[in-house]
């Protein structure tokens, strides 16, 4: 039987775990739970990335012990949409999006990560074949 101590780390802001340090550092950095987060996308898109605390503070807090059959949770689901809607306004960043998303605990937005990070990335190689000057 083999037996072997490895070192694990953890992220300070949503648990993930690695086992290299330099990962998780770089992790940490970009990390969408971490308050003062460097976005990668926003750097990729030359754009300006927005403090987080704006964009959290356009969601409602969430709801806690609800019935989602009441008109409450409509209500809610309503605020959390028109909201996004806000945030999409200020930043076309899909990373930051989610960022915001996260760290206000909203739930109910149908925001689509995903399909609007496929779109952004579409974008960005479109615009470097285009600049593409040649090869050899």
């Amino acid at each position: 039987m083999k037996e072997k101590l490895v070192r694990q780390f953890r992220c300070e802001h949503c648990n993930k775990k690695m086992y290299q340090r330099p990962a998780m550092a770089k992790h940490e950095l970009h990390c969408t739970m971490n308050p003062r987060r460097e976005c990668g996308v926003c750097e990729m898109l030359q754009e300006v990335q927005y403090p987080i605390e704006v964009m959290t503070a356009l969601f409602p807090e969430p709801l806690e012990n609800i019935d989602y059959a009441t008109s409450k949770w409509d209500e809610y689901r309503k605020e959390c949409q028109a909201a996004l809607k806000e945030l999409e306004k200020i930043t076309q960043c899909p990373a930051c999006i989610l960022s915001a998303l996260r760290q206000s605990k909203t739930t109910e937005s149908g925001y689509d990560y995903k399909d609007m990070m496929r779109g952004v990335m579409d974008q960005v190689n479109e615009d470097r074949n285009a600049n593409y000057a040649g090869g050899c």
